[in-house]
């Protein structure tokens, strides 16, 4: 079962990445929110055996994030209760993003597998942006304070990655 290999592979690559991107993907396509079912590993009646889907792992009662808590929070932490979905235009191979806006920003989340090194959006004008990022390196760091040029956003990022971006009006 895919919960009981604790490869640092199977963890990237089938609860960070693809976790993340069916969240997004649903929410592109009309759920209206997301959750992660297992807050931490535990025993499940109806399998007779512990599992471990969860975020954080239980070792004798004890709790520590998993590799997925950090990718998870990346859409958890920064889209708000409230905020609403708002288009994203654009696609490329390998990139799956969302985007939704709140009273105080604009939150970006994306899942970056392949494509380019170098991300281009069109964002408003007079905004700044902090890129958070989680990987296979990193768990959900600042990584940079971006500003864009002429309306665009040029974010580099590794082949793969779970990020977000957050803008605010710069001041």
């Amino acid at each position: 079962m895919k919960d009981e290999d604790f490869s640092a592979e199977n963890e990237w690559k089938n609860f960070c990445i693809k976790a993340t991107r069916r969240a997004l993907e649903a929410i592109n396509t009309g759920a209206s929110a997301a959750l992660w079912w297992d807050a931490y590993d535990n025993f499940h009646e109806h399998d007779q055996r512990m599992t471990y889907y969860g975020l954080l792992s239980n070792r004798d009662h004890i709790y520590t994030p998993k590799k997925r808590f950090y990718a998870a929070r990346q859409l958890f932490r920064y889209v708000r209760p409230g905020a609403a979905r708002i288009q994203i235009d654009g696609s490329a191979p390998g990139l799956t993003v969302a985007a939704f806006k709140d009273a105080s920003s604009l939150v970006i989340v994306g899942v970056k597998e392949g494509a380019g090194d170098t991300l281009e959006i069109s964002v408003p004008d007079g905004t700044t942006w902090d890129l958070y990022q989680t990987t296979r390196e990193v768990n959900g760091l600042k990584m940079a304070t971006l500003t864009p040029r002429q309306g665009v956003l040029s974010v580099r990022l590794p082949s793969e990655s779970v990020f977000t971006l957050v803008g605010k009006e710069a001041k």
